[in-house]
């Protein structure tokens, strides 16, 4: 997640949070019970805090947080956002146009290589899960879907980024809502 960002930026006096959206912290079996639209809702509720506090609030994602941040971008809450590696669309695999249906026979999917960051220091911060449940596969295709709907909303200023080795999001992507190319 963006934890360690985070703590630079409160390093340097800005106030910065680093949430855990539901059920990234407790094993692939909980975040199988999660549907998307909590996590939206969790980074909603996290703003909230931080606008009674700040008069200008930043949000930024890693990976599917960035798909968090253009959501909660597209509803007019943040006054900025960073993505990272967001996954508007996945790389062309054939399980996941079955993922629908596969996720009732076949409760998860193995991570053969790991992790895309290259970084060991980076990689070791955030190792994730060596299996992910088909239904969060599909909760984020859910959101991918919800989100690309969305898109053309967000008129805040917006960075993106995404690595060449990144196995999950494809990068052939639209990289960014038209209104950030202004």
């Amino acid at each position: 997640g963006v934890g360690p960002s985070a703590e630079a930026r409160g390093a340097r006096g800005i106030h910065a949070r680093g949430p855990v959206l539901p059920g990234h912290d407790a094993g692939p079996e909980e975040l199988a019970r999660v549907p998307f639209t909590a996590w939206i809702e969790a980074a909603r509720e996290e703003i909230e805090k931080l606008r009674a506090q700040h008069e200008t609030v930043f949000v930024a994602g890693l990976s599917m947080g960035g798909l968090v941040s253009l959501a909660v971008a597209s509803e007019g809450r943040a006054d900025a956002i960073a993505v990272v590696a967001t996954p508007l669309r996945l790389h062309p695999a054939p399980l996941v146009a079955l993922i629908p249906v596969a996720k009732y026979v076949y409760r998860y999917l193995p991570k053969r290589e790991g992790s895309d960051i290259q970084d060991p220091v980076a990689r070791a911060r955030q190792p994730g899960y060596r299996k992910l449940p088909l239904h969060s596969i599909h909760e984020l295709r859910k959101m991918q879907r919800w989100v690309q709907e969305r898109l053309v909303r967000i008129i805040v200023p917006t960075f993106v980024s995404h690595g060449a080795p990144d196995r999950t999001a494809d990068p052939p992507a639209p990289p960014a809502p038209p209104s950030a190319a202004l």
